[in-house]
């Protein structure tokens, strides 16, 4: 089973400070141990969301707002995409995350039971001149209730995935579950609470993500905008930039 794993963001790294060198490393280390059991598939951590933008459509004409936006915990500050055997797995390695006090780490079980089929293209280096970004779309009342789409409209998705791969844009890309398949990992105290889902905040949650290569911000969300979402009102979207690698 697939699972993308996202660390909320704390009060530091939404006000841009340098994360904790232990935690930094920590991170290192953890990243390491995923790829030796061979259940990494991508990861990688987000500059503040200085660095970004929202993009919103109302269902007439998109509006952008540049970062800083939001609240910390609607926020993402890394992620993990893993292959595990089970839920149970995908916990106990999202419990060994280097979070600090009060930071969440959320489990969500990826997969459109649409059928849009998620994708991974092999990459090295960013190309000359490109820097990479996370397009997360925002979830809403009706992806958490399941509700699929029209046929033609997961097609059109599809169409627009391949042909985003093909030019060498679209890198990654994944819907998600609902949140009641998902759970969450407070920290406090080097502990952590688990929380299962569903989650009543729909803005804190991602319902998919693509992982695509860009020559600017502007450029990254031109993309965005361009996307043949699979919603029929508003839709809501950030688009991140990754910091350092990425699996």
């Amino acid at each position: 089973m697939r699972f993308l794993i996202l660390c909320k963001t704390d009060q530091a790294s939404y006000a841009g400070d340098a994360p904790h060198s232990g935690r930094g490393a920590a991170l290192v280390r953890l990243l390491a141990s995923l790829r030796e059991a061979g259940v990494l598939r991508l990861a990688g951590e987000l500059l503040p969301a200085s660095s970004g933008a929202r993009l919103v459509f109302d269902g007439r004409e998109w509006s952008t707002h540049p970062g800083p936006f939001g609240a910390p915990d609607e926020l993402v500050a890394a992620f993990a995409l893993v292959d595990v055997r089970d839920r149970d797995e995908a916990l106990t390695w999202a419990a060994r995350w280097p979070a600090a006090d009060g930071q969440e780490v959320e489990v969500r079980e990826a997969g459109c039971s649409a059928g849009c089929v998620g994708f991974e293209v092999a990459t090295g280096a960013p190309q000359d001149g490109r820097q990479r970004y996370m397009v997360l779309l925002k979830s809403d009342h009706e992806q958490e209730l399941d509700v699929h789409p029209p046929p033609g409209i997961i097609a059109a998705m599809m169409r627009h995935n391949e042909e985003g791969a093909r030019a060498g844009i679209v890198l990654a890309g994944e819907g998600l579950q609902p949140s009641s398949k998902g759970s969450r990992l407070r920290f406090a105290g080097g502990r952590h609470s688990l929380f299962d889902g569903p989650f009543t905040e729909t803005k804190e949650l991602v319902a998919g993500f693509w992982l695509i290569e860009a020559a600017s911000l502007d450029a990254a969300c031109d993309w965005a905008r361009n996307y043949p979402y699979p919603r029929r009102g508003r839709v809501d979207v950030e688009v991140r930039t990754l910091a350092g690698a990425q699996a």
